[in-house]
């Protein structure tokens, strides 16, 4: 920043015990949705990945 009074430093809120535990939970319930139910949650990229599942499943 040109300015040697200013320390900047990266965010890493999300790199928590807590926060690796909760994805990991995440992660875990859609994975057992999708295989069980046929369930996609939360897709951001593949928002047809429900008719995807009816193929894999059947």
């Amino acid at each position: 920043m040109g300015n040697d009074k200013v320390i900047m430093l990266p965010h890493i809120g999300g790199n928590t015990q807590e926060a690796l535990e909760g994805g990991e939970r995440l992660a875990r319930k859609a994975l057992s949705d999708f295989l069980i139910y046929g369930k996609v949650r939360d897709s951001v990229n593949f928002p047809s990945a429900r008719q995807l599942s009816i193929y894999l499943i059947e």
